[in-house]
Formats: structure tokens, sequence, C-alpha cells
């Protein structure tokens, strides 16, 4: 019987993640039906694990109406009658059919079977693909947005919503970076204080599937007195072999009330980007952000301290298509309340169309950053400790997408370096390490309560130990000023908020 892995809790230091990661086993199945529902019934449950959902959907849907055919035909063979005059002849036509189906039968009977035993993945299936074809439907269609500037090669339109929302588009063709790195610097949460704009802080919390992250980030201007957070859930779906792209939608995390609604300026919004016409259609709508799994999750608590607040992510999606080995078209859409009630909207719609743009630009560019220094980049490390994930499982997927395009398979440049560049690596971890440390020796002294020993053994240590009862805990990793996104170094903050996340997140913080 085939059946998905399922999810377990992660630990954090484990490249593993919280669940075993397979090879890819569809890089050639093109989804469509066959002459055996068991076998397609087994291929639904491969084209999940790999998390093509779409391409699931489809073939599922082409079972059950097979399976619905079964049944019609079954009643039509019932009513009809055998004509008295040939009945030896019918008769014997009818049990030459008869035995001719009875293997389809047992076919049909088995799959039906390997379906019911898996219908949570199915369900999730189709929870997501719902969302899946909404966000591509709002990526594609051009027509209800207004354009509001082009900087860094980088298009922005925006969208007032029905609640008085504002929403924000972005596009811009990547080059001189491969689908394999563009992904890492999205999965990676961890990492984006080193390239969003004004972050200051940033967790990779867990990884629930290969393409379905749960993160946290802190934004922060400090010479302004104010802090704001967003913890977030993002999967992801392949669609490179349907329509060469991969697409990847977002939801905040504990940003919202009971009644599914966002907080504004003290007034409950309806969310206009959902739809509640049904409870249904509420669930489906909410699917991801209350999976029973996040509650298994070390979440940090909602900021409460002056100055600091949670934002509310509405909505998120994001589109990778892919137009060559190294290039690509990527956009996204976002509909995202800071929660600054003191801020007039007008003055927050005005930044949010002029400075949205520079994120996928800085995306862009730590993108191709990679490649052009495998040995000391943070995202290359990422991907050498994290072998499983990208040379496991994303380098075959990549590896079969050029072969069926017919394309040449471009250098993966941080699974190609020498012995003496390995070692250069190491040096620069353990360099990395040493001023983490130094770090967290300097603000020990801003509380002398705790023992130095327990006090450092808590930042780094203790986290498997916490994450085998709660979940993971929620650290961020200490960086370097130099290798911060150039807006983000400046902030005062920085220091501060990497090292209470390292250590604990505080109440009220």
């Amino acid at each position: 019987m085939v059946t998905v892995t399922p999810v377990q809790p992660q630990r954090p230091g484990k490249s593993a993640g919280r669940f075993k990661i397979k090879p890819p086993t569809t890089t050639n199945d093109t989804g469509d039906p066959t002459d055996s529902c068991l076998f397609d019934a087994k291929r639904v449950l491969r084209l999940i694990e790999d998390e093509r959902y779409l391409s699931a959907q489809e073939l599922y849907h082409s079972i059950k109406e097979r399976f619905e055919a079964e049944n019609s035909d079954a009643n039509d063979a019932v009513r009809r009658k055998v004509d008295a005059s040939n009945r030896k002849k019918s008769m014997r036509s009818l049990l030459k059919r008869q035995k001719s189906t009875k293997k389809v039968n047992e076919n049909h009977v088995k799959a039906r079977q390997l379906l019911d035993d898996n219908d949570d993945n199915l369900t999730k299936m189709e929870d997501r693909c719902i969302l899946f074809k909404k966000a591509k439907k709002n990526l594609d269609i051009n027509d209800d947005w207004t354009l509001a500037q082009t900087l860094f090669g980088v298009t922005t339109y925006y969208r007032k919503e029905s609640d008085g929302s504002l929403s924000i588009k972005l596009e811009g063709l990547v080059k001189d970076a491969s689908l394999f790195d563009q992904v890492c610097v999205i999965r990676e949460a961890d990492l984006y204080s080193l390239w969003q704009p004004f972050v200051t802080s940033s967790v990779t919390v867990s990884h629930l599937g290969k393409l379905d992250t749960v993160g946290w980030f802190v934004v922060g201007l400090p010479h302004f007195g104010f802090m704001r957070d967003a913890c977030f859930r993002a999967i992801g779906c392949d669609s490179v072999y349907e329509d060469g792209s991969v697409m990847v939608v977002a939801e905040g995390i504990s940003d919202r009330d009971g009644n599914n609604t966002t907080q504004k300026s003290g007034k409950n919004v309806t969310n206009s980007m959902v739809s509640y016409d049904a409870s249904d259609d509420v669930r489906r709508a909410n699917s991801i952000g209350n999976d029973p799994i996040l509650e298994t999750l070390d979440l940090p608590p909602t900021p409460t301290r002056i100055g600091g607040g949670r934002m509310t992510i509405r909505s998120f999606s994001a589109q990778i298509h892919v137009e060559s080995p190294t290039s690509a078209t990527t956009k996204l859409v976002a509909n995202i309340d800071p929660n600054l009630q003191f801020i007039p909207q007008s003055l927050l719609d005005f930044i949010m169309k002029r400075v949205c743009g520079v994120i996928l630009y800085k995306m862009q560019v730590a993108a191709r950053n990679i490649s052009k220094d495998p040995i000391t980049n943070l995202h290359a490390i990422k991907m050498r400790e994290d072998t499983d994930f990208y040379k496991g499982f994303l380098l075959p997927k990549l590896k079969g997408i050029c072969k069926i395009r017919g394309w040449q398979m471009p250098p993966v440049c941080a699974f190609e370096l020498s012995d003496a560049q390995l070692e250069m690596a190491d040096v620069f971890i353990n360099k990395q390490k040493f001023k983490s440390e130094m770090k967290a020796i300097r603000l020990f002294h801003a509380n002398r309560d705790n023992n130095l020993e327990e006090y450092l053994e808590s930042s780094t240590t203790s986290a498997e130990v916490v994450s085998e009862k709660h979940g993971p805990r929620v650290r961020a990793i200490h960086r370097d000023p130099d290798n911060m996104s150039d807006i983000s170094k400046n902030s005062s903050a920085s220091s501060f908020w990497r090292f209470q996340s390292n250590i604990k997140l505080p109440k009220g913080s």
C-alpha cells in the first residue's frame, strides 16, 4: 500500500527537517490518466508527496469520474433485458464480458480502498488546490491593477480592496540566477534579515514539508520608535512540468481573531481576499493557518510592549515562472496590514507603493549572490547543511526539468567546492559562531542574575531538548552586520532582537 509520509516535529539543527525527505519520483510523470485506476491512485499519492498538487487533483478527479461511470454502467446492465429468442447467445456474451471486467472491478476496489485510507492527504490536497488556483488567477490577471512605478527592473501595481486595504503586485525578470537559488532564498526564512529591507531578525520556526515553512521575522525602525513582527506559514506547489512555474502561498499565523477577521484601526474588518459564503469555504480558505499541526510549534507571542505589535498578513502569493535554466519571471501579490493606527492610511499606501518593489529587487540580488560566493554565502552554506532537501530532492528535480526541456543543467556552485574551499567555508562558519558567542557574552553583562555558562548553554544546545516536548524553539541566527541588508544593518535594535530571539522570546517584547 502506498501512503504519504506523515509529518513529524522538527528538531532544530537537523537538516532532515520534521519529516523524511524522499527523492522526487514524479519528474517524468505527465499526470495523464492511464487504464488502471489502482496505478493512477498510487500516482496521485506520489504527486502529492512531490507537492505537485494541481496535477494530483486533476488525476484524482479523473479516477472519481471513472468510478461514477462504472456505477452507471452497472445500473444499466441491471436494467437491460435479454431477448428471449437469443437468450443463450446473449448469456454467453454476458459471461465473457463479466470475466473480462472482473479484473478491472478488482482493480477499482483496491483503488477505492487506497484512496479511502489516504483521505486526510486528499482533503489537504483539495484545500490547497483552491488556494493555489485563486492565487494563480490573482497573479495572472492585470486588468484590475493600477500601475504605480517601475524601478530596478521591478514593476509595481496596486489595487484597493473592498475593505479599504491595499494590495500590492510586483513583477520582474530575474537573470543569472537559477530556480535552485531562488527557492533557497524564499524557503530559508532565518536568512530574510540578510536581504529584506528593514528586517532586523528572522527565524525558520519549522519546515513542515518540502515546500511548507513556518517563519517569523521582525521589521524595525527604531529611530521612529516602533517594531512589528510577523508569523506566517508558506506552502508551495510545483507546476514546472505543467506550466513552467513554482507557486508559493502564505498566510499569517496568530494575527487574526476567532472569526477570521483582521484588526485594522480598532475595527473588525473582513478579509476581502477570502470568501465567507459558506462555512466550508472559510475552512478551506484558512486551512494552512488553522492547521492543528501549528499547535505543536513553539510560536512567538504577539508583542505587547509600547511601539511593538504584529502585522496582519491577509494574503501573500508568489509565482516563479522558469524562462531558462538561469532566468525566471517572478510575480508577487501581497495584502499586509502593519497595524499602525497612528499613521494615516494614505501615507501607508504611498509608502507601500514606492518601497515594496525594493523587496523583489533585493530577493533577485540575494539569489544571484549565491553563485558569486558559494564559499561564505550563508544561503550556499544552508544548502550544504540541508542536503536532504537541496541535494536529495531539489537537485534531482531541477536536473529532470532541464532534461525534459532540453536545457543544459546550470552548475550548482554550492555543491561544487574543492576540499580546500570547503575548509575555508568551515573556517568562516567557526568565525561566525565565535562572533555570536562574543556578542552573547557582551549582552550577558546586562543580566547578571544568570550564570554565564548556563546563559550560553540556553542559547545553543538546549533548543533540541525543548523541541522534543514543545516543538522547535524560536531562535534567530546571529549575523555579521557586513552580511546583512544594506538597510537592515543600520538598525540599532538589530543586535537586541537577534539576541532575545536566540535566548528566549520575552513576554511583552
